[in-house]
């Protein structure tokens, strides 16, 4: 089965919910408000941090933003910056070397599969997760 991990859920959604923020969250209100645990949101936003995908704001109101327009983040960067890449099996990855690649028939069709995976969550923005009862428009051309 082809899955998003738990950690990237939830990163999608802490973007989410600071796309529609007017200032900076802290952990725990970001956790509070998506019903998550603290540890995880912890988590998620330090990845999300090294990405450049939030910045943390120091002081007595600090917490964090987007580290851009929710239009600018796809899907793609926050997949790559939780689970470190999109791969569909191990053959799709760059420098994978797999003990089947003479034998296989199949690698070189699933590694354009993956391709088109990564160029569908390309134009899947936070914005576009924010619009309610409206489909996203996908061009994969």
């Amino acid at each position: 089965m082809i899955r998003l991990n738990k950690l990237t859920d939830y990163s999608l959604n802490i973007l989410q919910f600071l796309a529609i923020q007017k200032e900076s969250v802290s952990a725990k209100n970001i956790s509070h408000a998506n019903h998550f645990p603290i540890p995880v949101t912890s988590k998620a936003l330090k990845l999300l941090q090294k990405a450049a995908l939030v910045k943390s704001i120091q002081g007595p109101h600090g917490g964090y933003i987007l580290g851009k327009k929710a239009e600018k983040i796809n899907i793609t960067e926050v997949i790559e910056a939780i689970e470190n890449g999109i791969y569909l099996t191990d053959c799709c990855k760059t420098n994978k070397q797999c003990n089947r690649k003479n034998d296989c028939k199949i690698s070189q069709n699933l590694q354009q599969i993956n391709q088109s995976v990564i160029t569908l969550f390309d134009n899947i923005t936070i914005k576009d997760l924010l619009l309610k009862n409206s489909s996203i428009s996908i061009n994969t051309s």
